[in-house]
């Protein structure tokens, strides 16, 4: 009996093996290598969300700073743009507190000019809205489709409160 059920799980394994194998050969061909220049220009010159995080911003500096979008750098200039639903920010000792810290990054004097646009919808805080406003939707558009909450719905007359539905983090 032992011998019988030997026999029967070890084909089984092999091939499960094999799928795995296989599997694992093509997860690793699927992503390509970054090539060496391309690696080397991003860490040398970080994307602006990748920026506020190495500034080490605290409080309002760091929230002016996500509400900005970068429009153009050099070596001694940063010029950004902020809504004029966020100008705000620009009060106060915010704006030398982002040039400081930004002139203690790249370890010298900085010109850092923020010019209010209509709109930055580049900004990190803007794109993290967007992404956070396509997760509720996603997430509502989910449960919507459900096949056991449309049966609630139709047999039950239910309805779904959509503020109740909180996206998977």
């Amino acid at each position: 009996m032992t011998l019988l059920r030997m026999l029967a799980f070890a084909p089984f394994e092999e091939k499960a093996g094999a799928a795995v194998s296989t599997a694992t050969q093509h997860a690793t061909n699927a992503v390509p290598p970054a090539p060496a220049s391309e690696s080397k220009k991003n860490r040398a010159d970080p994307a602006w969300p990748d920026l506020i995080e190495q500034l080490g911003l605290t409080g309002m500096a760091r929230m002016l700073a996500q509400h900005c979008e970068l429009v153009a750098r050099d070596a001694a200039r940063f010029e950004l743009k902020i809504a004029q639903a966020h100008q705000h920010l620009l009060d106060g000792p915010y704006q030398e507190r982002l040039k400081a810290a930004l002139e203690q990054h790249f370890g010298g004097r900085l010109r850092l000019t923020i010019g209010v646009a209509d709109s930055a919808g580049g900004s990190p805080a803007a794109v993290a809205d967007r992404d956070q406003q396509q997760r509720q939707a996603d997430a509502i558009a989910a449960i919507e489709r459900d096949p056991f909450v449309r049966e609630l719905v139709d047999s039950f007359d239910a309805r779904v409160v959509e503020s109740s539905i909180k996206p998977v983090q």
